[in-house]
């Protein structure tokens, strides 16, 4: 039997979070908008909440909104109630009506509703817009660059860079003349023009108020250097705090080599794993699709009468369908796919891949796993603490014939996600680092490290 309890609005203690939105935009939730489909419901009833979200500023919202229901206090591991709501933009003046779906807790439960949480950043820069420009430099000169060295995980200067190692970047410096308010930064690219990585000390939160004139040097160490082997090259400069005014600017002048095996013709090494697997950083060699199969076939499925692609749906950290999700978090791709028993025999050839590309189809990570048996398959990947950098991305499956070399069904660039964050570095892939420096003040050299993970 069921244990009654007394559920009412008075027993919810409901706490209204809004981000700070630049402008006019002024986001609130109305707390007495915020109501139970069930006045009275006992536990274990699926009951609808229901709040009001209204935009009373002057500026209309273009971009769509997340609202978020958590079971308890978010700050201290609050369970999060079903996916986030979304709002299509919301005019001056205007309200968007937020429901979610939950099942009643025993005992006194908080209900907390959140509007933009965290204040996501949704969007961030892809590619490098003056490929031109590679190799040259630009600045004022207040402060010049005297010498960029890369080293290896063993201190070693080089520029070749094993792929998932741990790479320093310092740059050396001399101020000439003093200088306030100003930022180091950093960017990694493909030789191709896509913005890998580009982190800088104001992105950070580092406040550097005055230099003096003299010597110093600042670095940036990565630990793992999450990029398939190619060519890349690196960006260092000095800017004034706005980044309007470059003091010294080496744009795309420092090559390096990333070293591995195989690049799969992914950009990232991502760690992932199959559900009830170990822990993976790359692809099996053995099973990889030919994915020139797919070229020009974006936005298309091709299923056959003995293979059927049934679902592919994107689970959060709380196992919750969802198609919004955060850097840093847990993200999980589970697909459900049919093969008919008279292929039994044909079996061992055949290869279940499931790729992600970026919304404009930089291939960004695939894997791989044999199938393992017909009738109805269910497969879950799992990428812990996934660090794409926010905007939109694809995903595609595909059942690939290693004997054939052919996909037999696919799926390719019709679901979508997206990725946002807290974070403002620019690129695809957030990488942990840590920054150093040294810099001339008062006629001292003051050293300070700062590890951002």
């Amino acid at each position: 039997m069921r244990k009654l309890i007394v559920v009412c609005l008075a027993v919810f203690v409901i706490s209204v979070w809004a981000s700070a939105v630049p402008g006019a935009v002024d986001l609130v939730i109305d707390p007495d908008s915020i109501v139970l489909s069930e006045k009275s419901p006992v536990e274990g009833d699926a009951v609808t909440i229901s709040a009001v979200l209204r935009n009373q500023g002057d500026m209309d919202i273009t971009e769509d909104v997340e609202v978020r229901f958590v079971e308890g206090d978010p700050e201290k591991g609050g369970l999060q109630i079903g996916s986030d709501a979304i709002a299509l933009g919301i005019k001056a003046g205007a309200t968007g009506k937020m429901q979610v779906k939950w099942r009643v807790a025993a005992g006194k439960t908080k209900i907390y509703v959140i509007a933009d949480p965290h204040d996501m950043v949704k969007e961030t820069k892809r590619w490098a817009t003056d490929l031109d420009e590679w190799g040259t430099r630009e600045g004022t000169k207040e402060v010049t660059i005297t010498d960029v060295s890369i080293f290896d995980k063993w201190g070693r200067k080089t520029y070749k860079i094993k792929s998932g190692g741990k790479i320093t970047i310092r740059v050396n410096f001399i101020v000439e003349e003093e200088i306030d308010d100003f930022h180091f930064g950093v960017a990694i690219f493909r030789e191709d023009g896509v913005y890998c990585y580009g982190p800088n000390t104001q992105f950070d939160g580092l406040v550097i108020k005055r230099m003096d004139r003299g010597k110093g040097y600042f670095e940036l160490e990565c630990k793992n250097l999450l990029l398939m082997p190619r060519s890349y090259y690196v960006s260092v400069a000095i800017w004034d705090n706005n980044e309007t005014l470059a003091y010294d600017y080496h744009k795309c002048s420092y090559k390096i080599e990333i070293m591995r095996n195989s690049t799969f013709g992914q950009l990232l090494r991502l760690s992932s794993k199959w559900s009830n697997s170990k822990l993976s950083l790359s692809s099996n060699i053995k099973y990889l699709p030919n994915l020139d199969y797919l070229t020009e076939k974006v936005g298309t499925e091709v299923n056959s009468d003995l293979i059927i692609f049934e679902s592919l749906v994107f689970l959060n950290n709380y196992d919750c369908k969802d198609n919004v999700f955060v850097t840093g978090r847990d993200f999980k791709i589970k697909v459900a796919f049919k093969i008919d028993k008279s292929l039994n025999k044909q079996l061992k050839f055949y290869i279940l891949w499931i790729g992600i590309y970026r919304s404009d189809g930089i291939y960004c990570h695939g894997e791989t796993k044999k199938v393992s048996f017909c009738g109805t398959n269910s497969e879950t990947l799992i990428y812990p603490k996934l660090r794409l950098l926010p905007g939109g991305y694809k995903v595609s499956a595909g059942i690939w014939a290693s004997d054939t070399h052919r996909f037999l069904a696919y799926s390719h660039g019709i679901h979508s996600f997206n990725m946002i964050s807290n974070k403002r570095d620019h690129g695809t892939v957030y990488l942990e680092h840590r920054w150093s420096w040294h810099i001339p003040k008062g006629g001292i050299a003051q050293c300070q490290t700062k590890n951002l993970l």
